[in-house]
């Protein structure tokens, strides 16, 4: 089995993945603990999150579980496809993980945080999209 050791590349993105989007779907979990959020408004809180969510961590995981643990020793890998990638993951999960946190601050309603969110997360899969698809699909030695 793939550790999660800062060698691992993929394993860090998708660390970075799955760990904003627990983040992000906590949110409207506390509110429901807190009682500020009324249970019909739970589960479309949760369908929007991991709808955004989707693509993007469907795309990382199926990736990362699917490749081989490379037995023969490695090369040192290019570290600009990594810092690219985790950078906009940062940039990305902000602002999606980021306005959802911003509710339980009162800062944001959580129908105002979903919509935001549900508007910014698609405009800024273009961001995320190409730098995750190369870093992981393509074939080479950073997995």
């Amino acid at each position: 089995m793939k550790g999660l050791q800062p060698s691992n590349p993929t394993g860090a993105l998708a660390l970075v993945w799955f760990c904003c989007f627990v983040l992000a779907l906590a949110v409207p979990l506390v509110l429901l603990l807190k009682a500020s959020i009324e249970n019909q408004a739970v589960l479309p809180a949760i369908e929007q999150i991991s709808s955004l969510y989707a693509p993007h961590l469907g795309a990382v995981l199926a990736f990362y579980f699917a490749t081989k643990p490379k037995t023969a020793r490695r090369t040192k890998a290019n570290a600009a496809p990594f810092i690219a990638a985790i950078l906009v993951s940062f940039v990305w999960n902000a602002m999606i993980a980021g306005a959802l946190l911003l509710v339980l601050f009162g800062t944001l309603t959580i129908d105002d945080a979903l919509t935001f969110v549900t508007g910014a997360g698609p405009k800024l899969s273009w961001l995320v999209a190409p730098a995750l698809g190369y870093f992981f699909a393509k074939p080479g030695d950073h997995t």
